[in-house]
């Protein structure tokens, strides 16, 4: 017998869930265009130290990180026989003649002291031949040291300015010296200079006053002029700007950064929309607003532009509805 075909059910359809329009109402409020740079120390002048000879044994390299050295005191030499325990005995012993004279100069000056507070004169004499005698032995030993160097800088190295050893390489027995490769770096940080860097800096003038805020507390400093002010800069801080505290050093640590507040533009009690819902094409700038359930189009112009929100100077009204 022949047999019917089968009978399928019919299709069903269901229908295509709608999106909502997501949209987000025109405001009023205030903007700022501005930028948070991070601001950093550093040295006002800083000397690198090399060898100029290469393949000798490195004898010594006498400071640390840290270290305060003053002008032509001994940084690092390269091997020369019988002059390495001389040089630390004299060395150890500077250091223990200075020390004395900072203990003879912290007594002289608290006699002073107590003396002024009471009215009754002293006789400082034998402060002053102790100070003098300490500070002649110390120039004698300075002699010798600078002596037993030798002035041959290209094997050994002394610190060309006064400051603070800011890097050294690390050292061991027989290492062999690189020409060219940095030994030890001095920086000068009597002078409190702080740099920040990025594009924005390009917008900045020397003598224009920046708040900037360490460890919560708010600091006004002037933009300077670093060739005015001997600051060595690196070519690599081509986009920095440097920057002095306008009423003196409040003395923080050197690893202390801070925050540079720079503002640009503001605007008060404007009308706001949201930077992502803003389209441009060209020189064009528009929004799309719901209108009575309709995608409308309009064109517009923008103010001040903040990080999120954007000043709207003519295109739309408050409480327009515009769309994501």
């Amino acid at each position: 017998m022949p047999q019917e075909p089968p009978v399928f059910a019919a299709p069903v359809f269901e229908p295509r869930e709608v999106r909502p329009i997501r949209t987000t109402a025109v405001i009023r409020g205030n903007v700022r265009d501005f930028v948070n740079l991070s601001a950093f120390q550093i040295a006002v002048n800083s000397r690198e130290l090399t060898f100029g000879v290469a393949g000798e044994r490195i004898s010594a390299i006498y400071v640390s990180v840290g270290d305060f050295v003053y002008e032509g005191d001994p940084i690092a030499s390269l091997g020369v026989s019988g002059i390495d325990e001389e040089l630390d005995v004299l060395q150890h012993r500077r250091r223990q003649l200075n020390q004395s004279l900072q203990h003879v100069i912290e007594r002289h000056n608290l006699a002073l002291s107590l003396a002024e507070t009471s009215g009754v004169p002293i006789d400082d004499t034998i402060y002053m031949n102790q100070r003098n005698d300490l500070s002649a032995e110390i120039s004698v030993l300075d002699m010798e040291i600078a002596q037993l160097f030798g002035d041959d800088s290209m094997t050994n190295l002394v610190a060309p300015i006064s400051g603070v050893v800011t890097q050294v390489m690390t050292f061991h027995e027989g290492m062999i010296s690189t020409a060219g490769s940095r030994v030890a770096t001095i920086s000068d940080v009597s002078e409190v200079v702080y740099m920040i860097r990025g594009a924005e800096t390009e917008l900045l003038s020397f003598g224009d006053i920046l708040e900037m805020t360490l460890e919560e507390i708010p600091f006004q400093m002037e933009v300077i002029d670093p060739v005015e002010n001997n600051v060595s800069v690196r070519p690599e801080w081509r986009d920095a700007a440097f920057l002095r505290f306008i009423d003196g050093d409040p003395g923080f640590a050197s690893n202390v950064r801070g925050n540079v507040h720079m503002l640009f533009d503001e605007a008060d009690d404007v009308l706001l929309i949201p930077n992502r819902m803003i389209h441009h094409a060209t020189d064009r700038s528009f929004v799309f607003i719901l209108e009575n359930n309709i995608r409308v189009l309009r064109d517009i112009e923008i103010g001040v532009v903040g990080a999120v929100l954007s000043e709207i100077r003519a295109g739309v009204n408050e409480g327009d509805l515009v769309i994501e």
